[in-house]
């Protein structure tokens, strides 16, 4: 029963001049199967990075020119990682016994090119 998601991924160049956002995905599910027991290890990853341009007082003073930019790329990062492990038995006809096991790691990153303090 395993299914593994190929992956997907996605690009866009975003609405104003150097600001593209690129998102990534990948799922997996491996299992098992009897008559009485299933058992299922799952994993994901994911990972988001998104870099903008901000417009500083300068632009913003001039809106004749909305998409020029004049400050430092920013980029905030998030990356996502989980591995899963969850089963279950049946005992008799009414009683059953099941349990869940994961690990998940979330980290946001966040990359600012202006040096102010």
């Amino acid at each position: 029963m395993p299914s593994i998601s190929p992956g997907r991924a996605l690009h866009d160049d975003g609405w104003r001049l150097k600001s593209p956002t690129d998102l990534a995905r990948v799922f997996g599910d491996l299992g098992w199967r009897d008559g009485r027991s299933e058992l299922h290890l799952i994993t994901l990853a994911a990972t988001t990075r998104s870099r903008n341009r901000s417009r500083n007082p300068h632009s913003a003073a001039r809106p004749r020119y909305p998409l020029r930019l004049h400050d430092a790329r920013k980029a905030p990062i998030i990356k996502l990682r989980l591995l899963a492990l969850n089963g279950n038995s049946a005992l008799t006809s009414t009683w059953s016994l099941q349990g869940n096991v994961y690990v998940r790691a979330f980290r946001q990153q966040h990359i600012d090119g202006n040096f102010a303090d």
